[in-house]
């Protein structure tokens, strides 16, 4: 049996809307250099007499990580709108996300997972003098994502 080839991560796309306001999304895919979704299992203690150390599995909570790098620059022009100036505006708002592999058609070896989520407020500045500047995100996702193969 043939083994499948690894995924390496070259063009992730990562779109996120105002849940409030739907439209459009945004691509933050120039934002970021490391992107996750995963997911934080709870395991509940059911212990009995007949079963001292039992467990279960509880609460699911998903989490889409990003690493943002920090630019400024004009909203009013999508190809410099620095970092900051766009996912500022969703600060502390419910948003709508995509998250699909590589550019291109959703497939089963492309397949896209989207939800809502609720995200994080930005920092302004987080910065070593003559570095450039990465901050990490945690979007807290909102029940289960959905995930598409087509």
């Amino acid at each position: 049996m043939a083994l499948p080839v690894p995924y390496v991560y070259v063009s992730p796309s990562l779109k996120m809307r105002l849940s409030s306001l739907g439209g459009a999304y945004t691509e933050l895919q120039c934002f970021f250099r490391h992107v996750e979704l995963t997911p934080d299992q709870e395991t509940l203690d059911v212990s009995t007499t007949c079963n001292p150390r039992g467990q279960q599995p509880g609460i699911t909570q998903w989490t889409i990580n990003i690493d943002v790098q920090l630019s400024f620059g004009a909203l009013a022009d999508p190809a410099t709108a620095g970092s900051w100036n766009t996912l500022r505006l969703l600060s502390a708002q419910q948003v709508d996300w995509e998250l699909v592999p590589a550019a291109g058609s959703i497939t089963e070896g492309n397949p896209k997972a989207s939800g809502t989520a609720w995200a994080p407020v930005v920092p302004f500045v987080n910065s070593d003098v003559g570095q450039p500047t990465y901050f990490p995100l945690a979007f807290n996702v909102i029940g289960t994502p959905t995930f598409a193969t087509a």
